[in-house]
């Protein structure tokens, strides 16, 4: 059997990578407003601890997203 073959240049590659950034982005902010949400729940203190244990992210990471969030 005969299958076409697209040929991948780098241009097409480095386009597929802006769109994936662009969703990764879309999803860190998405991810940074839940923490923000989750934060404002959790008892004082309580927050890195929830982080660690039920996203496996690390508190700077957290900060992070929560800071790209806000902005």
């Amino acid at each position: 059997m005969n299958e076409l073959q697209t040929t991948r240049t780098p241009e097409v590659i480095a386009g597929e990578i802006r769109a994936l950034t662009a969703t990764m982005l879309t999803n860190i902010v998405e991810i940074g407003r839940r923490m923000c949400e989750a934060k404002e729940i959790l008892p004082h203190g309580e927050f890195g601890k929830w982080i660690s244990e039920q996203t496996g992210y690390s508190s700077s990471t957290a900060n992070n997203f929560m800071k790209l969030y806000k902005e």
